[in-house]
């Protein structure tokens, strides 16, 4: 499953625990702007540097024990977790996927698809 989060909620604005639990998201910090992405962990690892075109600042998201960052800008804030158990995989991103280019939307969702295919 992938999900985006435009406007992320930390868990005292009512976001169920469970969601952080399900999607591997063991804390959400202060915002920045990324300026480039890149894949990291098990399933993006070697994918971008991508470019963030829309200048939004994204919320810092802090992977929990069992899940991994999915993508990092260049000072190792990570704006996406991953979430890889025998029975599921989700990918949790803080950025807007949109800005990214459709040839990169592309790749990068290929590469969840084929972690889900056995």
């Amino acid at each position: 499953m992938w999900v985006e989060a435009d406007s992320y909620q930390a868990p005292e604005l009512g976001v169920p625990d469970v969601l952080y639990s399900y999607f591997g998201i063991g804390s959400a910090g202060s915002e920045v702007i990324p300026g480039t992405l890149t894949g990291v962990g098990g399933i993006y690892s070697g994918l971008g540097p991508y470019t963030d075109t829309s200048g939004e600042d994204y919320i810092v998201l802090t992977p929990e024990n069992g899940a991994e960052a999915a993508f990092e800008d260049g000072s190792a804030n990570a704006f996406g977790v991953n979430k890889l158990t025998e029975d599921y995989l989700t990918t949790f991103v803080s950025f807007d996927f949109n800005s990214l280019l459709p040839a990169e939307r592309e790749e990068i969702l290929g590469n969840m698809i084929e972690t889900c295919i056995p």
